[in-house]
């Protein structure tokens, strides 16, 4: 009979090994180590065709050996380990029911182990060291109900302060969070065994790889230099890099020095198209790709496979409303996301075909920090040396030759109106030009990027924004969070931020001018609105909040 269970059990654990290499490179890394306390860790191995990467194997821990062992897992696993007899073992009646007269019983300080497979004990000693060696810092601790197991047993192993446990049982606890129910032996006290059983009931490849390997995001944005969106990815890539391993890939513009500093991995990317970026995700192996905008959306889901993807729409540009080709590569992008990310609800209002994607989409604004602004203004007077400042690209979508416009109109009423631009853009030399045209040179100030706008907020009056759409509009809560009153146009997010307490929502010129012209010349309505600002800018700071939104949705992919 027991030729025979041999027989049995040699097949088995030949069978075992069957596909090994084929479940091995679904694995995200080698480097894990499972502490058990049965023979599961050395058959899950085999089952994987990896080397034992831990010192649990071809043994077992009666169950409150075990506690203990893991109770002070880091102080145990450094002890030196010594072999009493059997006859000397607190378990010798067990053992000896169980027909291990003669088993070699090892111990460290004061834990017994069972050392079930093992012919000396110079054997035990010098596989346990060796193998102690191998042990990853990522571990997985697996316990169940086996050898006298009791109830006490199993909450204290639930209740161990570990990430990663997994606790199989013959009853179904839901008030133990590891447990994991073997339904086949429901109506035993306990399990048989649990290194062939459990496979029905949970994928431990899919385990390993969530629960135990912190995920692998990509965040992309096809552009050069830092702004908005750029702001917000790197945001989110600080507050969340404890938890997350970040890549963050785009062209080389300024924003790899702002990388830098930040120690954010740079990937750079000299052409955005399907080949590039393709083998950007594969060498990278990413869990999640978080794309940024259109162009990049679009591109990550024609390319989707092995990742989830998170498209983030930073604008709610005007053929959101039209149906042509972009709307249409949306809706491709939309039914191949995971999730959608907006920061605005217009995005989602004016889009045409919503009503089709419109469970994946979720507004989430964006992450706003007041501490992160105020920290980074080294100015320590308050010395106002313009009156108007806008912090923005010089492109269509900001409408810099309204501004001008503006600034012209302003200037009729205040000649020595002094303004300064802050940013870069394709259109600067076409508004270089009209500024020379309409003899504004005096008047306005364009200093480029510059890596530290506020600086030259903290210097203004007055923020200024002429955008002919918008995504979420940050860079308002940035002056107000200063105590500029903005004045900006009446699209996007920006109702969201600004008020006509704080500033005012313009639809037209005139309303523009009229409100610079008053907070310039009238003190009072200048500082009242200066005050509201700063009261508005702290009611609307949500980066705890926001950042708890994006963890959950990390997580859930």
């Amino acid at each position: 009979m027991n030729s025979l269970r041999k027989t049995l059990k040699n097949i088995r654990l030949k069978i075992n090994k069957i596909g090994s290499n084929k479940r091995n490179k679904k694995l995200k890394s080698n480097d894990f180590s499972i502490i058990s306390n049965n023979c599961f860790a050395g058959i899950f191995y085999q089952h994987l065709g990896l080397q034992y990467n831990t010192p649990t194997i071809g043994l077992y821990f009666y169950p409150k050996e075990y506690i203990k062992f893991l109770k002070k897992f880091d102080f145990y696993i450094k002890q030196p380990l010594n072999f009493i007899k059997t006859n000397e073992s607190k378990y010798y009646d067990e053992l000896c029911k169980n027909g291990y007269n003669n088993v070699i019983v090892g111990i460290l300080k004061d834990v017994e182990i069972v050392f079930l497979h093992y012919k000396t004990e110079e054997e035990a000693r010098i596989k346990w060291e060796k193998r102690c060696k191998r042990l990853s810092k990522n571990i997985i601790f697996k316990f169940n109900d086996q050898n006298g197991c009791t109830y006490k047993d199993l909450k204290e192993f639930d209740e161990l302060k570990y990430d990663n446990k997994l606790l199989f049982t013959s009853k179904n606890y839901e008030e133990l969070k590891s447990n994991i129910f073997i339904r086949k032996y429901k109506n035993s006290k306990n399990i048989k065994e649990d290194y062939y059983s459990c496979y029905k009931y949970i994928d431990l490849i899919s385990y390993i790889n969530k629960k135990v390997f912190r995920k692998k995001i990509l965040h992309i944005i096809p552009t050069y230099n830092y702004s908005g969106a750029e702001n917000v990815s790197i945001t989110i890539i600080n507050s969340l890099k404890y938890k997350y391993d970040f890549d963050y890939c785009s062209f080389d513009g300024n924003t790899k020095n702002i990388l830098k500093e930040n120690d954010i991995n740079f990937l750079c990317i000299d052409k955005f198209n399907l080949s590039s970026v393709n083998k950007i995700i594969k060498k990278g192996k990413y869990d999640i790709v978080h794309a940024h905008d259109y162009r990049a959306s679009f591109i990550c889901s024609l390319l989707k496979k092995n990742f989830k993807l998170v498209s983030h729409l930073h604008n709610n540009s005007p053929w959101l409303k039209k149906i042509c080709i972009n709307t249409f590569a949306l809706l491709f992008i939309g039914l191949k996301s995971d999730r959608i990310l907006t920061v605005s609800p217009s995005i989602e209002n004016e889009y045409i075909f919503t009503k089709l994607i419109k469970k994946r989409i979720m507004c989430v604004r964006n992450p706003i920090s007041r501490e992160n602004i105020l920290n980074k203004v080294d100015i320590k007077n308050d010395e106002k040396i313009f009156d108007l400042c806008c912090v923005a690209r010089i492109t269509e979508q900001k409408n810099p030759g309204k501004f001008l416009n503006i600034l012209n109109e302003i200037r009729k009423k205040l000649p020595n109106i002094k303004a300064v631009w802050v940013g870069d853009g394709n259109l600067i030399k076409e508004i270089n030009k009209k500024c020379e045209q309409m003899n504004l040179a005096n008047n306005i100030k364009f200093v480029g990027y510059q890596k530290n706008p506020y600086n030259y907020m903290q210097q203004s009056k007055v923020f200024l924004l002429t955008s002919d759409w918008e995504g979420y509009g940050l860079v308002a809560f940035e002056a107000l969070t200063l105590g500029l009153p903005c004045v900006v146009s009446n699209v996007g997010g920006l109702p969201e931020i600004v008020d006509n307490d704080s500033g005012r929502l313009c639809t037209n010129v005139n309303q523009y001018v009229e409100e610079c012209i008053n907070l310039i010349s009238d003190k009072k309505y200048y500082i009242q609105k200066s005050e509201n600002a700063i009261k508005k800018s702290k009611n609307i700071e949500n980066i705890e909040k926001y950042m708890s939104i994006i963890i959950k949705i990390y997580d859930e992919l």
